[in-house]
């Protein structure tokens, strides 16, 4: 078994990880890994219309894998993985094992390209915040649209929304207007976006984000009461801008729909489901192979 799957978790980081992390949820994953470990690699072609593009850590390398084989069932992409930084040699191996033609691209290297093209209030949230990785690296690196995937996201049919001139997005309750990183009045009275549902676990991106706009965004907007979810209401401004229409109900956020959906993103305590419900569905069709 992989050395970073099934580790135990000293008590302040299960606290850390609560309520996504559950023992309940490492005892599914220990008992899955194996067999996930076990389906055949996938190759992946170096050009295409579009790219898929995931921001993964050594902690979730087995979740990552999982779920890029449940999408490259049904497409045939170029794929990357950007690491943050905290992979190992034994994360590259794995990642290699299973797609031998993707592009790993690490942190160092990401950073050496990305960082001169930064000004200084879009470096330091960058820094402050790994998951600006997903705004700025992605962005630099791409030569064509993408669609950037969480590792807690499965497909179970083929994502044919994705084609087309238009961001997509997966869309979130309007309720669950928490999930920003300021109050929706401040956003409201600070840029005069009224913000929908939005979630960027799902994102499809045929167009370039204005590093420019970006900053500005961050300046009027201030200090973020909810940290976390900067990032997310920052692509959730870009994309307002400059034009997005939020996917179809089937590709699913906190299994409203299941089991009809075409994708399923396992948030929070649904976490655990991704091994408990998706594993099931998932596991028989691809032990022989992914393509379909």
């Amino acid at each position: 078994m992989h050395p970073h799957i099934g580790r135990k978790l000293l008590p302040f980081q299960r606290l850390l990880f609560s309520p996504r992390y559950t023992a309940l949820f490492y005892y599914y994953r220990r008992r899955k890994a194996p067999f996930i470990l076990a389906t055949k690699p996938v190759r992946t072609p170096a050009r295409g219309n579009w790219a898929v593009r995931y921001l993964t850590c050594k902690d979730l390398v087995l979740e990552t894998l999982w779920a890029a084989k449940s999408l490259f069932r049904f497409v045939e992409a170029p794929l990357y993985f950007h690491e943050d930084g905290s992979f190992d040699r034994k994360c590259f191996q794995l990642i290699k094992e299973h797609f031998p033609d993707a592009r790993i691209i690490t942190r160092k290297e990401s950073d050496e390209r990305t960082i001169p093209l930064l000004s200084e209030k879009c470096l330091n949230v960058r820094q402050a915040q790994f998951m600006f990785l997903r705004v700025f690296d992605f962005q630099v690196w791409a030569e064509e649209p993408y669609l950037q995937v969480d590792a807690d996201v499965l497909f179970f049919k083929p994502p044919d929304a994705i084609k087309g001139q238009r961001a997509l997005y997966n869309c979130g309750p309007r309720d669950q207007l928490e999930h920003t990183g300021w109050d929706h009045s401040v956003i409201l009275q600070q840029t005069g976006l009224d913000l929908r549902g939005f979630n960027a676990g799902l994102l499809f991106l045929p167009y370039r984000l204005s590093f420019e706009r970006i900053e500005h965004w961050l300046d009027v907007l201030g200090t973020p009461s909810y940290p976390w979810a900067t990032e997310q209401t920052i692509l959730n401004l870009e994309t307002e801008t400059m034009g997005a229409d939020p996917l179809s109900p089937d590709y699913d956020i906190y299994e409203r729909h299941w089991p009809d959906v075409t994708s399923e993103h396992y948030l929070e305590r649904s976490r655990l489901n991704m091994y408990r419900k998706g594993y099931p569905v998932l596991q028989p069709r691809l032990v022989n192979g992914c393509q379909e």
